[in-house]
């Protein structure tokens, strides 16, 4: 929905735009959801010491949990994989 909304306002404006579309809050839910899985994961790979592979992701969502974990001390992020298959690993210091 957002990508061909994005089409027919470029067209009308005779230009490229950005544009989101957010229903009923949808992203800033999804975004809570993902950075609370990232919390909840990143204790998982530090108490059992392994990593933690997430679910593959879109670019945006990745992004999301990397910038989550930038600062936590106990672990690192890495995306790997081929779109539309990539995803975060959350590795253990």
């Amino acid at each position: 929905m957002q990508y061909i909304t994005r089409l027919i306002v470029g067209k009308e404006l005779g230009r490229s735009t950005h544009l989101i579309v957010d229903v009923e809050g949808y992203r800033m839910r999804r975004e809570r959801s993902l950075r609370q899985m990232a919390q909840k994961m990143a204790r998982q790979a530090v108490r059992s010491g392994r990593r933690q592979s997430l679910e593959p992701m879109s670019p945006a969502e990745r992004r999301i949990i990397h910038i989550e974990l930038r600062d936590n001390e106990d672990v690192y992020t890495e995306s790997e994989g081929e779109d539309p298959r990539r995803k975060v690993v959350i590795i253990p210091n």
